[in-house]
């Protein structure tokens, strides 16, 4: 019963970071002008079009030095986007996240390819206690067909050296 609880505590704080971000940017953005929709194309969403219950299924957690981390491979539920990007979540009552420079301390490998730099933080929720955000990288080919699993891993957030979220070929079923 326990567990269930934190999974609705999960799904509590992905809600309402996915409702702040919209808000934010519904009250924020003005209309662009004709010339300008056709000089640029809008940045999209990359959680647009992705449900609670799909992110639920593909979000790996790690708990410890009083920060919960939740990470999800959006890649699997978007099969076409370019680059590989990760929806992750930090939680916490008693640590500042603010220092916490997540394009820096993170690492991607599929067990053949190691990338360690070129990832771009993007926030949506950007608070000391609460922060949200995709974590975006290009692929270069460490995704793919023949991809066994990818692994992501964030170092040195609240004294935990590695957290570790791994998603293997079963899971996007290629």
């Amino acid at each position: 019963m326990r567990k269930y609880g934190t999974w609705l505590v999960v799904l509590a704080v992905i809600l309402a970071a996915l409702a702040f971000f919209y808000i934010k940017n519904g009250l924020t953005e003005s209309k662009p002008s004709p010339e300008e929709l056709t000089e640029s194309k809008p940045e999209e969403n990359p959680l647009e079009g992705i449900s609670e219950s799909q992110l639920f299924t593909i979000t790996r957690r790690t708990e410890g030095g009083a920060v919960t981390v939740d990470v999800a491979f959006l890649n699997i539920l978007k099969p076409d986007e370019k680059d590989l990007l990760f929806y992750v979540a930090l939680n916490t009552h008693t640590v500042d996240l603010t220092s916490y420079e997540i394009e820096k301390l993170a690492v991607l490998t599929n067990g053949k390819t190691t990338v360690e730099d070129g990832f771009i933080w993007e926030p949506i929720q950007d608070d000391g206690h609460h922060r949200s955000g995709i974590l975006r990288v290009k692929n270069n080919g460490i995704f793919d067909k023949n991809t066994d699993y990818i692994e992501l891993n964030l170092r040195g957030i609240a004294a935990v050296p590695d957290r570790k979220y791994r998603w293997d070929k079963i899971d996007w079923g290629r």
